[in-house]
This record gives structure tokens, C-alpha cells and sequence, in this order.
């Protein structure tokens, strides 16, 4: 099964990460501590024998953090320099991912999870890496997780296959925007995403796309 999800980003982060990343449709991973939760990792236990094992497995993890959908008010506002940065579709085929790359809905929950067996560390640490405390639920969060050494990682199961520019990225943003779309027609490895405009509507969906020609 295939599930359309998203990644939104300042200019700044896109355009740092372009040339060797999107060009080359390879997705890159961050180490949780990288991450802005500051409770991120936490977890609780009363097994305490193996605990430094669970631990090296939990730092060993790397994250691509995503969101269920492009129009997410609070995502654009908090990552994507207020709807003036880019929005980015990934397409997950979950059925054809790696072994050693997992895709898991966030749970939101009062408190931090729990760990009541030590039989699999890997197991663990993801459980403990699926799970915030509720007032990050806005986020609809849906992480992959990959167990490789490399922080750039580049599969067929998942693909960069569309780019929003914010609705209010402005004529400067929205030309160099357009010139990295030139660029990706060319040059672009995989499959070549599509370029779409953000919107703002005063009245539901509130948020539209319209294609870039």
C-alpha cells in the first residue's frame, strides 16, 4: 500500500539540502536527539539490567519525520517559515520498504511510554521513538525509521513525488523556486515530482494546490 505524506521545510532547509539530497531522490534521516521535542526519547521502565543496551539501540536509529497532509496550518507555520517555505510529498510504499527501514503512526499519549520486556531491544526502541505526549497530536506525525549507517537513504519505496511552495512565499521565493524547478526537470534521478502553488481560501478547505506549468 502506498501513502502520500509530508515534509514541510523553510527555503533555507530546502535549498541546503537540494543539490545532494532531492535532486538525487534521496531522502535524509536525523538522529532523534536532533529533533525539537525536548522529552523526545523518554520512556519508562522498572528493567534496569539491560538498559544501556536499550539505549545504544534507541541512539542507533535515525528518523525522517512526516505529517499526513500538506495543509496543515500549525506544520507551515512552525516549519515552513509561516506558508512562506516549501511543502514536500514523499510516497511511501510501505509493502516494499527494506528491512531495515520501518514506517510508524505517532501515538499521543498523557505520559511517556512504558518498556515492560527486555527480549528485543529493536522492538523497544521503536515503541519508545512512536510515542509523544499528546500536545504534539497536531503534528499528525508519521516517522521512518531506518537502521542503516548512512544518513542519506535512497530506495524505490520511497519517492519525492511532489513540492508545494508556501502561499505566501513572495515573487523573490517564488523565483528561485521556480528556477530549482527548471533544474529538477532536467537533471532529476527517479521519478520527477510535481510543482504545485499553495493557496489560501476564505472560506473550507481554507488550503488548495494548483499545478505549476
Amino acid at each position: 500500500m502506498s501513502r502520500k505524506l509530508y515534509k514541510y521545510q523553510s527555503f533555507l532547509s530546502f535549498t541546503k539540502f537540494y543539490p545532494n539530497s532531492y535532486i538525487k531522490n534521496v531522502a535524509h534521516f536525523s538522529n532523534w536527539k536532533e529533533l525539537n521535542d525536548p522529552l523526545e526519547g523518554y520512556f519508562r521502565t522498572s528493567l534496569y539490567n539491560n538498559i544501556n543496551e536499550l539505549i545504544n539501540e534507541k541512539n542507533s536509529v535515525k528518523i525522517l519525520s512526516l505529517s499526513k497532509g500538506y495543509d496543515n496550518f500549525p506544520l507551515w507555520a512552525h516549519y515552513a517559515s509561516s506558508r512562506k517555505g516549501v511543502c514536500l510529498e514523499y510516497t511511501i510504499d510501505d509493502d516494499n520498504l527494506p528491512n531495515d527501514i520501518l514506517l510508524s503512526d505517532i501515538k499521543y499519549g498523557q505520559d511517556f511510554p512504558s518498556i515492560d520486556s527486555d527480549n528485543d531491544f529493536r522492538h523497544n526502541a521503536i515503541h519508545v521513538l512512536s510515542c509523544k505526549l499528546f500536545p504534539w497530536s497536531y503534528e499528525k506525525e508519521v516517522r521512518l525509521f531506518s537502521f542503516g549507517d548512512e544518513p542519506f537513504v535512497s530506495n524505490p519505496a520511497i519517492q519525492l513525488t511532489g513540492i508545494i511552495i508556501g502561499a505566501l512565499a513572495g515573487n523573490e521565493n517564488q523565483k528561485r523556486f521556480r528556477k530549482i524547478c527548471s533544474e529538477f526537470t532536467y537533471h532529476f534521478s527517479g521519478v520527477t515530482p510535481c510543482f504545485y502553488q499553495g493557496r489560501l481560501l476564505d472560506q473550507a478547505p481554507f488550503y488548495q494546490i494548483e499545478p505549476i506549468g
